[in-house]
């Protein structure tokens, strides 16, 4: 059977500015509200969307790996 991720819930102080800019430095599309739920969707693929959602302090770490190519890559961190 195959499996594949559909979706993560981000905890954000500010939904929209995190959701808005983590697309803005992969290019990607985004929302800031979703079909369902009080979140701002990233659309990192076709198969996987990043919710983010407003959170109380302390937010907690998460870590959120992407496998890109090396151009992608130098064009993130410019």
């Amino acid at each position: 059977m195959e499996i594949h991720m559909d979706h993560f819930i981000v905890p954000a102080r500010d939904r929209i500015a995190a959701a808005r800019n983590l697309a803005h430095l992969l290019g990607v599309e985004w929302s800031e509200v979703a079909l369902v739920g009080p979140f701002s969707p990233v659309y990192i693929s076709s198969g996987l969307t990043l919710d983010f959602a407003d959170a109380e302090e302390p937010l907690t770490k998460h870590h959120y790996c992407f496998r890109v190519s090396d151009d992608a890559f130098d064009s993130i961190i410019e």
